[in-house]
């Protein structure tokens, strides 16, 4: 099992449909990788 944690969610992903559907909600947030990784990088 893995862990993903944003800045304001954690998730955790069990199997490939609890990945696509994390990724399905940062899509509504971010419009591209490069943004979320930029974003959660900032101090």
């Amino acid at each position: 099992m893995y862990k993903v944690v944003t800045h304001n969610q954690f998730y955790l992903i069990g199997k490939v449909s609890d990945l696509l559907e994390v990724l399905e909600d940062l899509s509504h947030e971010y419009t591209t990788l490069k943004d979320l990784i930029e974003d959660h990088l900032k101090p």
